[in-house]
């Protein structure tokens, strides 16, 4: 993918000439790259909204917008049909895998995460914390609301 289109897709990477966006966040998404000899698939997924956008050669081939947990895009070019899988892993640890498949065969396979195994346990302290403030407000807003109902 050329210097000009990663700038229009990344916000979170001020990028030099040739170098790929290597972001990997629930909020800038996630980037897949893969090569068939001189042609490159690149593959953005959004965490946010669920938007799929393949690319080949800089060229957008498929796009499609998802909550599923398995998504394929299927697109014929130089005579070679392709076929990219991408699959939500883990929610918890935001772990998504993207599959190329060419001419029915499986080619490369990519794997990213935005928490690491190590991360898990953070992962589960972030819910916890927001579970425990959510309560906290709730408890509030529902003492408030009895209030003024009650008098």
């Amino acid at each position: 993918m050329t210097n000009q289109s990663q700038q229009q897709h990344n916000t979170s990477t001020e990028l030099e000439e040739g170098k790929k966006v290597e972001t990997i966040s629930a909020i800038y998404g996630y980037w897949f790259y893969f090569q068939d000899g001189d042609d490159e698939i690149a593959v953005f997924g959004s965490g946010w909204s669920g938007k799929e956008i393949i690319y080949f050669n800089d060229n957008e081939v498929s796009q499609s917008r998802s909550w599923k947990f398995e998504t394929a895009h299927e697109f014929t070019k130089n005579s070679k049909h392709y076929k990219v899988v991408y699959n939500v892993i883990s929610m918890l640890t935001a772990t998504v895998k993207c599959s190329l498949f060419i001419d029915g065969e499986l080619t490369d396979e990519q794997t990213k995460a935005v928490f690491a195994k190590e991360g898990t346990k953070s992962a589960w302290w972030t819910i916890l914390i927001f579970f425990a403030v959510g309560m906290v407000f709730g408890y509030f807003g529902a003492r408030i609301a009895l209030y003024f109902v009650g008098s």
